[in-house]
């Protein structure tokens, strides 16, 4: 009987690796540049055209390489970076695999230009991880790695790569994360020609500034907490700065950018009850620990770590973010004598509309009687079943303007043109999320012209929105397109996401007629979920005849006991 087991080529085991560690450009982006910063670069240069599909290089001014280690860094699991199975717990370097240039060189055409200090420059060609061509070169001091028709000799994983301008958006938000894990490295970002990201500061708060842009550092405290080998620097937002998701978290640790959910409970942990339900912080932390606390080898791609002291790690994080928020947000004292008798309540009048007699008006059977207003609340009564109806007015509005905007995620929305056009400015990252998602912005009802390097010219805006709201409710919206990277077949999902932010930061009616009333009523029960808002507040309450009764009948006995 013949054998049915045998062993794999070079050529498949390496191409299953790059299927682990190389998902999109973006991955071939954050590998070669982790592999230029653990060579200690000052000044890193990535280049992309056609999303990186067509071309990604990586030039550094790091150690560079000599012959021997040119050659034998693209053979899998070389590397300069562990030796023995016990350094895998004493990780202090970005990669220590050996298996990401081997990868890429295996799906790729690869070009490596190499010179260490005060010699001559090697450049090596590279197809299908052999090399086919190598000559000497002049170069200085570093490394340049060019990666040409990315996925060439696997169409399936090619065809399975989104558009150019999501891979795009990717890696923006990539190198992003790189930069800031290292604010005193200069980062520069090329995307087709234009200069896309271009870092000069090199302290962490001012990076962030330049990437993440003013209003995040702006709506943040700064954090700065030293216990023993424990040391957590960075930002975190005030309780009012919150997002609808998290992609506003950035965290490194050790300077690696990671993905570790236990620290960022521990972080929302240390805000108490001071965030609102279904919000997320935002925070950019930077935490040093011993290496050895730290599993890093738990992910092909070294996103997600492991604590092995999780509980320590809590406890400090809280206490760090507790003690940022407690120097920033205390409640000053009032110096003199206060006692209950300085407060005066002034009482909001329980008004109805007497130019309209709400008794004349003509109902359809089904409508009830609209009583009147108090702040945001509407009364209705029914005198069929005897109940009081009460509508917080802001919830109701909240969710049939969503369930309105949700519906239409295939077509337009309306819009409403300004007389005088406005400009916006985003960060790299947010101006590249609104380009590769303008349309499904655009039927959110806004109308959006790229003017300039991350600078939009806004035409057009909702017509429940303020035009002071919209540089804020489009960044809101980028962030949240975020959470869409590397996904598919997310269009009503991204059309709901839309909907959610927009109509959360609608104009704020205060006042309403009966005929007003009455149509916020009639759409609310149209809708879907009419009983809560988007958030999860309810938006209506019944009170019966008899439970009223029932509230003076327990006042009058309370009255008799006295």
């Amino acid at each position: 009987m013949q054998a049915k087991i045998h062993l794999l080529s070079d050529e498949t085991i390496n191409q299953i690796a790059a299927g682990e560690v190389i998902e999109s450009p973006a991955s071939v982006v954050k590998e070669l540049t982790e592999n230029a910063l653990d060579a200690e670069a000052k000044k890193i240069m990535i280049e992309i055209t056609g999303g990186g599909m067509k071309m990604i290089r990586i030039t550094d001014d790091g150690w560079g390489m000599g012959l021997e280690d040119a050659e034998k860094c693209i053979v899998r699991h070389a590397t300069s970076k562990i030796s023995k199975a016990a350094d895998l717990f004493h990780i202090g370097t970005k990669g220590f695999r050996g298996e990401a240039l081997a990868s890429i060189a295996s799906i790729s055409k690869m070009t490596v230009i190499t010179a260490m200090d005060g010699e001559l420059g090697l450049e090596l060609e590279v197809q299908q991880g052999e090399i086919s061509r190598k000559r000497p070169c002049a170069r200085t001091r570093g490394t340049t790695i060019e990666v040409l028709s990315l996925f060439y000799n696997v169409p399936a994983r090619k065809k399975f790569q989104k558009s150019a301008a999501a891979i795009s958006a990717e890696i923006f938000r990539m190198v992003t994360v790189l930069a800031l894990s290292h604010p005193d490295v200069h980062f520069e970002l090329i995307s087709n020609g234009r200069k896309a990201i271009k870092t000069m500061a090199k302290d962490l708060q001012k990076r962030a500034e330049e990437l993440l842009g003013e209003e995040f550092v702006a709506g943040s405290f700064s954090v700065d907490f030293e216990e023993g080998p424990l040391h957590f620097t960075g930002l975190v937002g005030a309780p009012t700065n919150t997002r609808t998701n998290k992609m506003g978290q950035y965290l490194f640790l050790n300077r690696r950018g990671v993905v570790c959910e236990p620290i960022c409970a521990a972080v929302r942990e240390g805000y108490g009850t001071r965030l609102e339900a279904r919000r997320h912080p935002i925070f950019l932390l930077h935490l040093g620990v011993p290496a050895d606390l730290v599993d890093v080898n738990v992910h092909p791609q070294k996103l997600h770590v492991r604590l092995r002291k999780e509980d320590l790690f809590r406890e400090k994080i809280q206490e760090a973010v507790r003690e940022a928020l407690r120097t920033n947000t205390e409640t000053p004292r009032v110096e003199g004598n206060f006692t209950p008798t300085n407060v005066q309540f002034e009482e909001v009048p329980f008004h109805f509309k007497e130019d309209e007699p709400i008794q004349e008006l003509p109902l359809e059977e089904e409508e009830r009687v609209v009583m009147g207003q108090v702040d945001q609340f509407l009364f209705y009564h029914d005198p069929n079943e005897k109940e009081v109806v009460l509508v917080d007015a802001a919830a109701a509005s909240f969710r049939v303007l969503f369930e309105n905007l949700k519906g239409k995620w295939d077509q337009k929305g309306a819009s409403q043109g300004l007389l005088v056009p406005f400009s916006i400015v985003l960060t790299p990252v947010e101006s590249a999320m609104v380009l590769t998602h303008l349309d499904a912005i655009e039927k959110v009802g806004f109308v959006l012209r790229p003017i300039g390097k991350d600078a939009f010219m806004v035409e057009a805006i909702p017509p429940f929105l303020d035009e002071s709201d919209v540089q804020e409710v489009v960044a809101e919206m980028a962030h949240s397109l975020q959470g869409f990277i590397g996904r598919r077949d997310y269009a009503r999902e991204r059309s709901e996401q839309l909907a959610l932010i927009a109509a959360a930061r609608s104009k704020k009616k205060t006042n309403y007629l009966p005929e007003e009333a009455r149509a916020l009523l009639k759409n609310l029960r149209n809708c879907e979920s009419p009983l809560h808002c988007p958030k999860g507040n309810p938006t209506i309450v019944k009170l019966a005849y008899d439970e009223i009764k029932e509230l003076f009948r327990a006042d009058q006995k309370t009255a008799k006991s006295t």
